[in-house]
């Protein structure tokens, strides 16, 4: 496995990244930012663009979740 694969969050393969509207999927870092109680992560902030400007915005590098429900859309 390569070191970037390892560095991946699991999120990206999760059915709770993205909030729904009908509130029937999501988890608390997706629809407010909050990090997850239970949750194996460790912070990464990233640089991001934002109205025109650079910055840091939070971000965590998640390895284990209580609410991963593997996405079967894929």
């Amino acid at each position: 496995m390569s070191k970037y694969m390892q560095s991946m969050t699991i999120c990206w393969d999760c059915e709770n990244a993205v909030p729904s509207a009908d509130g029937s999927k999501g988890c608390p870092w997706s629809v407010s930012g909050q990090p997850v109680e239970g949750w194996k992560a460790k912070r990464q902030d990233v640089l991001a663009v934002v109205c025109g400007r650079r910055r840091k915005i939070e971000s965590y590098m998640v390895k284990k979740f209580p609410m991963f429900k593997k996405d079967g859309a894929k």
